[in-house]
């Protein structure tokens, strides 16, 4: 089933403005800033990137926001906490929450323009980051080549119980980097992210987007998460091929790109391999996580090939040291025009009663409501062999220019009510969706 839904919204004022069809909570930030770039949470506030600066003030953004109860929030308002960065730093275009052993909350915030990565107790007023700052919050520069913080996962890959933020370098010469997190609010001002953790993918190009995607998933079953790494430019396979490598956990010590446990390779030139990525789901009903991987992911103008979403079965990943997308369990795919650049993907558990889980796919540079009005898909399991988007999936298109899709996060709005949040972050929005909406 193909069902449009579009996200008329009236803005004849500022204050004055209806919820999305579909949509019980809206929240609105700063015209231009690209509100809703990146979505998490942690202790109950809610992490809202907004990386741009389009409306000149000089800043990027990250807020702190209640989930608060259905309706519209206005961010920029006396409500919420403001944690904000140079205008160059991209701050917010990837945010995470953390929660460490003692129970304390933990902004985990990417700085890719400013080649850094910050983490932070939560504020309890609006705060600025300035890059080399110690303690808490603790600013620390990348020195692997640039753009480190692009991407952020954290996961429990050195040992069982011991944490560590997984870091994407795009354009780094000496690979992503792994940093334990207590090591953060420990580093001296001689410290680099690349000193005070381990650097994976040495030896690559800095022209393979290394890190672009990173995840955190244990892939094994054995407690102990993998750090899965995607370079969707790397040329194996041919041009922009891609490629997505994972390192088994528990991780220990730098590695070479020739030193990963499992290799997945697009298998032809402009594929795009490793765009996004998502390991926290079982789709086969073993017990195990599986991978899922985007291709089709590079920009249109570059030939990229049409999306698609690959399934790996987890177990059968770290058995395998080399694999194709022939190799997926299944594939879910696109055959429209619209770009997958900047397409999201999130696995949630099942929701219409047939023990298969389900698959969100944010594209943000669909126009299906008007031009980068942005879509999302959600595909309903269960998932083997290749499934046709366009004949399974239901589509909740945008207004034209909102790019909606551009982050995707699964919430709780209260102990019962669950909740899609979807990032638009080219009309400064974050809109929450009911699982009934996108589920029918």
């Amino acid at each position: 089933t193909d069902t449009d839904t579009d996200t008329d919204t009236d803005t004849d004022t500022d204050t004055d403005i209806d919820l999305p069809l579909g949509a019980t909570k809206l929240w609105i930030g700063a015209a231009g800033s690209a509100t809703g770039s990146d979505i998490s949470e942690v202790g109950g506030s809610l992490i809202i990137g907004a990386s741009a600066d389009i409306d000149d003030d000089g800043v990027s953004r990250v807020y702190l926001s209640a989930l608060g109860e259905p309706g519209i929030a206005w961010l920029d308002s006396s409500s919420t906490i403001l944690v904000a960065g140079a205008s160059t730093s991209s701050l917010g275009r990837s945010v995470l929450g953390h929660t460490n052993r003692l129970g304390e909350s933990r902004l985990i915030l990417g700085m890719h323009g400013a080649d850094s990565v910050a983490v932070m107790s939560m504020p309890s007023a609006d705060t600025r980051l300035s890059p080399g700052t110690r303690g808490d919050p603790a600013v620390i520069a990348g020195a692997l080549g640039g753009a480190c913080g692009y991407d952020l996962a954290v996961g429990e890959m050195l040992t069982l119980g011991r944490r560590a933020v997984l870091i994407g370098c795009p354009t780094s010469t000496r690979g992503a980097a792994l940093v334990p997190i207590n090591d953060f609010e420990l580093a001296t001002s001689s410290d680099s992210l690349g000193a005070l953790g381990y650097r994976l993918l040495e030896g690559t190009s800095e022209r393979d987007d290394i890190g672009n995607a990173v995840a955190s998933a244990d892939l094994n079953g054995d407690g102990v998460s993998e750090a899965i790494i995607g370079s969707r430019k790397e040329d194996i396979g041919g041009g922009n091929s891609g490629m997505v490598s994972v390192f088994e956990g528990p991780v220990i010590g730098d590695k070479l790109w020739s030193d990963s446990d499992v290799y997945l390779f697009g298998e032809a030139p402009a594929d795009f391999l490793g765009g996004a990525l998502s390991g926290d789901h079982d789709f086969d009903g073993d017990g195990i996580n599986d991978l899922v991987v985007l291709s089709g992911t590079g920009p249109a103008a570059w030939g990229s090939d049409d999306g698609a979403a690959h399934i790996f079965a987890g177990e059968r990943l770290l058995i395998g040291s080399t694999l194709f997308p022939e190799d997926a369990m299944s594939t879910v795919f696109s055959a429209d025009d619209s770009s997958w650049e900047y397409a999201t993907v999130l696995a949630i558990r099942d929701v219409d009663g047939d023990d298969s889980n389900e698959l969100l796919i944010g594209v943000p540079l669909d126009d299906a409501g008007g031009t980068e009005s942005g879509a999302i898909y959600a595909a309903s399991g269960p998932f083997v062999g290749g499934i046709d988007l366009a004949d399974t999936a239901v589509r909740t298109a945008g207004e034209a220019g909102s790019r909606l899709g551009g982050a995707l996060h699964y919430t709780l709005m209260d102990e019962e009510t669950a909740q899609i949040l979807v990032g638009a972050p080219g009309a400064d929005m974050v809109m929450g969706f009911s699982l009934d909406t996108l589920f029918p």
